[in-house]
């Protein structure tokens, strides 16, 4: 069940979910795209999560492209939005990340999978087809309820 707090702060399996639609703008975003389509073609990639695709190293944040640099700065934002909210005065935090980017084409996908031992995880789209568009429900993140016990509970 989705509980909304408010614009971009939500509930789900007694988890905080934080979205926004809007988190870089066009001309940032088309660059980062480039960042990450060319990408490829320089680093081999790995296999951990994807079927089918490209993933790249959990460098991301090391790349020096300005867009990635920018989208490192707007998910800073984010995080300190997201511990702070609700709060008499802003949370300061040291946020450390890691970061991948994902190539897929049609057919491609991530499988499920966690990030053990973190304290928060988080997903950009650069770019993704509009939900069942061509019959098929490309670019779509399911997220599972992640407690323990959470199959038994029907």
């Amino acid at each position: 069940m989705l509980v909304k707090l408010d614009a971009d702060l939500s509930v789900m399996f007694g988890t905080q979910l934080f979205l926004r639609k809007q988190f870089l703008d066009p001309v940032t975003n088309a660059g980062l795209e480039k960042a990450v389509r060319t990408r490829p073609a320089a680093q081999p990639g790995v296999w951990v999560s994807n079927t089918g695709g490209w993933q790249s190293e959990p460098d991301l944040f090391d790349w020096q492209e300005p867009e990635v640099l920018k989208l490192a700065a707007e998910l800073d934002r984010a995080i300190q939005q997201f511990v702070s909210f609700g709060q008499a005065a802003p949370v300061q935090l040291k946020i450390r990340r890691a970061g991948w980017a994902n190539v897929n084409q049609a057919g491609d996908y991530n499988s499920l999978h966690n990030h053990p031992q973190q304290h928060l995880a988080a997903v950009y789209y650069v770019k993704a087809p509009a939900p069942g568009s061509q019959g098929v429900p490309e670019g779509l993140l399911e997220l599972r309820d992640p407690r323990p016990a959470s199959g038994v509970l029907g």
